[in-house]
């Protein structure tokens, strides 16, 4: 039998009526089946293509020149073994007609992880969490586990996968899962029920967890009502003046260029995007998510006081929450759930990161991040080389790789950057980790940072060696009061992958909270 690729999406269980999932729209018509199902369509018209009146205004007349969009759903209830479940298959542009909130979210990624083995994999779509989510698409030319992917299991967010069905699978051919299950059908209406049927049980095991246990640990929040309600906490926390939620610099920005940052409202530059100063800059109190998302705050040059960046206030956010006994985190603006297991036990390896015990110099408000090493190093110049900005040519191109901020006799390779969101600290760590691996692994990497170093300060007389890095020490300007500094949660999981990295090559690993000092 003929089959028909299509989309298969599973309606939330509060959805009790067909109409609900396209919700009230005018031009929408229904036609039923017959069989309790229901068609919702939406009258096609004819439309001239723009590009016929640009480029070929004559022809634009022309009716075999011009085009139509069919759209139609076919909903449809299910006996299941958890009672009646209804599904949505939407036909031509009827993916359009759908309302976000109605349907499961990875109903389709977890069904199709539940029937297909880890070696059948064709091509995977993911979002790197702990960074600015980065989104990508990989394929490979034959089927392969996922590991050939190089998906990162703690920063990766898995959104799809397109792999060959099992032989004895009750579907065949490709298909691939994400919030739907796309899938060829028998174009026959009499065998969707059973299928759906065989489907949804897929859905409702726990198989996938053996193959793959991760997948579950962070999940894009994507039910309107979901995100609506986390906002409105959002709001609250931010009005009690409550540290699980913060503000930061969302983006990766040049420190040394920045004079400060524009919050319309305010009369002078802040020298840090904060809560306090955005909840000063409104002219009515903060009561709806709105007004984070439309006041911009941008970052001002210190060349020619012109803005070089600027951000929603919402882009700003970052914090952990719990509702309904699950944890979810903003990061960049954006919501995530995260497996309780999963933050447990990454708050538990922070927790467990040895914070380091020196006394450094306060930062006082103004210095920029060049100014505080160079502050921190001479300090004690005996004990300290200033590194920062020491860039050493590595890999040919442009690319240049900075050893440390600043350097103790005694092995600590110390790196500092001024608290922000998750993107710039999980940078920070990185580089942390591959200016080690080169030092460790690459001699030709070290003899040019020994010069840099020798010329720093003369009376580090040892050259650098394999064993030289003792110690990596990440410091945090904040204005909080702390010995362990804040970290947005995705930074932690970074620094937790960085950290059994770095120990594993055999170097110690701490934090620093360094005091950003006010006025």
């Amino acid at each position: 039998m003929a089959k028909v690729k299509t989309s298969i999406y599973l309606l939330k269980p509060g959805i009790k009526h067909p109409e609900e999932c396209v919700g009230p729209k005018k031009d929408v018509s229904r036609y039923e089946t017959g069989d309790g199902g229901i068609v919702f369509y939406r009258r096609s018209v004819e439309r001239t293509p723009q590009w016929l009146t640009s480029f070929f205004p004559c022809l634009a007349e022309l009716d075999e020149l011009k085009t139509t969009s069919a759209s139609a759903v076919y909903v449809l209830p299910v006996d299941t073994e958890d009672g009646i479940r209804r599904f949505a298959l939407p036909f031509g542009y009827g993916r359009t007609l759908l309302d976000d909130s109605c349907y499961v979210e990875r109903f389709g990624l977890k069904t199709l992880l539940n029937i297909i083995e880890d070696g059948s994999i064709r091509k995977i779509t993911r979002t790197t969490i702990a960074g600015n989510a980065l989104k990508t698409a990989e394929q490979l030319p034959k089927r392969s586990p996922i590991g050939d992917f190089g998906i990162d299991i703690e920063c990766d967010l898995l959104n799809g996968v397109t792999a060959a069905l099992p032989e004895d699978s009750p579907l065949s051919g490709n298909a691939s899962g994400s919030d739907a299950l796309s899938v060829g059908v028998p174009s026959d209406l009499k065998l969707l029920p059973d299928l759906l049927k065989t489907i949804y049980g897929c859905y409702t095991s726990d198989g996938y967890k053996a193959k793959f246990p991760w997948v579950d640990n962070i999940a894009a929040v994507k039910s309107r009502a979901t995100v609506e309600k986390l906002n409105e906490l959002a709001v609250n926390k931010i009005t009690e003046h409550s540290p699980d939620v913060w503000m930061a610099v969302p983006d990766i920005v040049e420190w040394e260029h920045i004079a400060g940052f524009k919050i319309p409202g305010l009369q002078e530059l802040c020298q840090d995007i904060v809560i306090d100063d955005f909840l000063a800059s409104l002219a009515n109190p903060l009561e709806e998510f709105d007004q984070l998302k439309s006041k911009k705050i941008a970052a001002i040059s210190s060349d020619n006081g012109e803005a070089i960046a600027s951000w929603p206030a919402s882009r700003c956010l970052y914090g952990e929450i719990e509702s309904e006994g699950m944890k979810y985190c903003i990061n960049g603006g954006r919501w995530y759930q995260v497996e309780k297991n999963f933050a447990e036990r990454i708050e538990t390896a922070y927790q467990n990161c040895e914070v380091l015990g020196l006394s450094f110099p306060e930062c006082k408000e103004g210095m920029r991040e060049g100014d505080y090493n160079a502050a921190l190093a001479a300090s004690d110049k005996e004990r300290y080389a200033l590194m920062d900005a020491k860039n050493i040519p590595y890999g040919g191109g442009q690319s240049r790789i900075e050893l440390c901020d600043v350097l103790s006799e005694d092995g600590r390779f110390i790196h500092i950057k001024k608290y922000s969101g998750s993107a710039v600290l999980s940078h920070l760590f990185n580089q942390g980790y591959v200016s080690t691996m080169l030092v460790k692994s690459d001699a030709a990497f070290r003899d040019k940072a020994s010069k840099l170093l020798s010329e720093a300060n003369p009376s580090f007389a040892s050259a650098l060696g394999p064993e030289s890095v003792k110690e990596v020490v990440f410091g945090i300007i904040t204005k909080d009061n702390v010995d362990r500094p804040r970290l947005p949660f995705f930074s932690k999981v970074t620094l937790d992958a960085v950290r059994s990295n770095l120990l594993a090559m055999g170097a110690k690993v701490s934090v620093k909270a360094i005091h950003l000092s006010e006025g």
